[in-house]
């Protein structure tokens, strides 16, 4: 049994009993256990191409360049992992890059940008009188 209470304009709190709360989770690890709504199957190794998760990139107009990339991805046995679907990435990136309209910015950009955000200079970083930054380094992938 579950019980709504509404604590404020913008909060709800919800109430359930044990047996609600099991039979929830059950449920949420049934759907979990049956390849739920991930985009590959892990028993089978099939694309759920209709997954959500896939949102856009599917549709065309470089859909099929994308479905080619990542079912070689899914399905490579190179180590790293997809290194010899690299012909197919740059084929999907060449054709987002015509229509970045549909598929954002130029990806050329956004190697500029972390290109950027690894030339910070965390010795300049200022805070307020007393306290120290609390800065962390960008996370460099090394190659």
């Amino acid at each position: 049994m579950a019980e709504v209470q509404q604590v404020s304009s913008k909060d709800t709190v919800l109430f359930v009993d044990k047996e609600t709360n099991h039979a929830a989770i059950e449920e949420r690890e049934r759907k979990s256990s049956t390849g739920g709504q991930g985009a590959v199957n892990p028993e089978t190794g099939e694309i759920n191409w209709d997954c959500p998760c896939l949102g856009e990139m599917v549709k065309p107009p470089c859909g099929d360049t994308f479905k080619v990339a990542f079912a070689c991805f899914v399905r490579s046995t190179t180590e790293p992992k997809g290194m010899d679907c690299v012909e197919a990435f740059r084929e999907m990136q060449g054709c987002f890059r015509q229509y970045p309209e549909i598929y954002g910015r130029d990806t050329d950009e956004d190697e500029e940008d972390e290109e950027e955000s690894e030339e910070v200079d965390l010795s300049k970083v200022e805070t307020a009188p007393g306290q120290e930054a609390d800065v962390k380094a960008p996370a460099v992938a090394v190659a």
